[in-house]
């Protein structure tokens, strides 16, 4: 084999995209560096990075039938972001908080790492970009804050989403499309975790006592998602065993 065809052949379209993902992931952030700056009340630096790190660490899988959907809270310290971190600077805490999980929590592999990173930096990057124009230098605390914060975080979900499906396609081929009704709860909960960052900003800037009723709050929905995921995981192999008990013996 020459040394071309080996460079294609470790080449593939995943480490394309990878790659592409990456540069601009870079470019994006040097570019919204001179943009905005950090509100007086934002969180220090190390507090929105284990922000990140717990959101990402405890996320919630959960399997309907033979669809599957992972649901996290990690939109709730990327809507503090958005609200009160300098633009590169959320894109730095979202970088390091997600490598944290991935690297020492989920093992997972370099290429793995570099393209969920590169996704995250992306993703963080169109958030950005559709809340400031959305808001249109408005107040963040605001409706119209809210719902610029809302229309961020669906529109770059759904560019994670395509990302996602796009490099499973890739590396494995075609699969099935999720089912309607997963979707329709994931986008419900994306909200719900939106909100509730919304309400986070709030304390924060105007009430910071109500923080941590807030906080219990997230705890206690992420404990209804985690009672929810395991009750169907036990049900789904109590149904299994059942149908296997059911079965006729072999002669």
């Amino acid at each position: 084999m020459t040394t071309i065809r080996r460079v294609r052949a470790a080449f593939g379209p995943v480490q394309a995209l990878t790659l592409g993902l990456s540069v601009l992931a870079i470019l994006g952030t040097v570019l919204v560096r001179p943009f905005g700056a950090m509100h007086p009340g934002a969180p220090a630096w190390w507090v929105m990075v284990a922000a990140v790190a717990i959101a990402e660490a405890t996320a919630v899988h959960i399997q309907f039938r033979r669809d599957s959907m992972t649901l996290c809270l990690t939109e709730i310290p990327v809507a503090v972001g958005l609200a009160l971190v300098a633009p590169a600077v959320l894109i730095v805490e979202r970088i390091v908080g997600t490598f944290i999980v991935l690297a020492f929590v989920d093992r997972l592999r370099p290429v793995k790492i570099i393209f969920n990173l590169a996704r995250a930096a992306v993703e963080t990057l169109v958030a950005i970009g559709v809340y400031r124009f959305a808001l249109a230098g408005g107040d963040p605390l605001s409706v119209r804050g809210w719902i610029a914060m809302m229309a961020a975080i669906l529109v770059s979900d759904q560019l994670s989403e395509f990302l996602v499906n796009l490099v499973i396609r890739l590396a494995e081929g075609p699969g099935a499309a999720d089912a309607v009704g997963l979707r329709f709860v994931s986008r419900a909960i994306l909200l719900v975790n939106t909100a509730l960052g919304v309400l986070l900003v709030l304390a924060i800037t105007d009430r910071p006592a109500f923080a941590a009723l807030v906080v219990m709050v997230t705890i206690g929905v992420y404990g209804a998602l985690r009672g929810y995921a395991v009750d169907r995981k036990s049900t789904r192999l109590n149904s299994s065993h059942g149908s296997e008990s059911r079965m006729p013996s072999s002669a």
